[in-house]
């Protein structure tokens, strides 16, 4: 009853822990992309309940020009066979913009926000693929985020360098506005 789909293996991030470490752009095409929505479609049979589609990457708002032509056509197709059909992304946050937000409010998607916990923590796990970090990118579009949808999750990669800062990080993605959190 749901589907993941990695619209781009592209990212603007050099995680540390990243296991796509190559950041090649190898994106998803349309057509695959409207085929797999299909086939959830109609292997989701008689299920009534909501059927879902998270797309993830590398970061998929690098693929927003995707997006934005595969998440009105799954609604519409949804619609037709008489099913419910919601949206998500995993997001780095950091390439966020106002276009991409009234998009995610106009089809009433989902997301978490990947970000790892106190700026030390974020900048060293989560650095710009050219260098630097991430931190100042992620602060400035946390309220965007959180305006729109206040329990959106934050999900945090715990790695041996990180876990003495969880205590930290926790009490950091809270006083941000984070009411639900997960650390993997």
């Amino acid at each position: 009853h749901s589907l993941d789909l990695d619209v781009t293996e592209a990212c603007n991030l050099a995680c540390i822990y990243c296991f796509k470490w190559q950041k090649k752009a190898v994106h998803m095409d349309e057509a695959t992309a409207k085929n797999a929505i299909d086939w959830l479609l109609e292997a989701g049979g008689n299920f009534r309940g909501e059927l879902k589609v998270n797309l993830m990457g590398g970061e998929p708002l690098l693929r927003f020009d995707l997006i934005q032509k595969i998440v009105p056509y799954g609604k519409m197709r949804a619609r037709q066979r008489g099913k419910s059909l919601h949206f998500g992304c995993t997001t780095n946050c950091t390439t966020l913009t106002d276009e991409k937000l009234a998009f995610w409010r106009r089809f009433g998607m989902g997301f978490h926000c990947s970000i790892d916990g106190i700026p030390e923590v974020q900048n060293v796990n989560r650095p710009f693929l050219g260098g630097g970090g991430t931190s100042a990118a992620v602060e400035k579009n946390v309220p965007k985020i959180l305006a729109y949808r206040p329990g959106v999750m934050a999900r945090a990669t715990v790695t041996p360098l990180s876990v003495r800062a969880l205590f930290q990080s926790a009490k950091y993605l809270a006083g941000l506005g984070f009411g639900s959190m997960t650390f993997t």
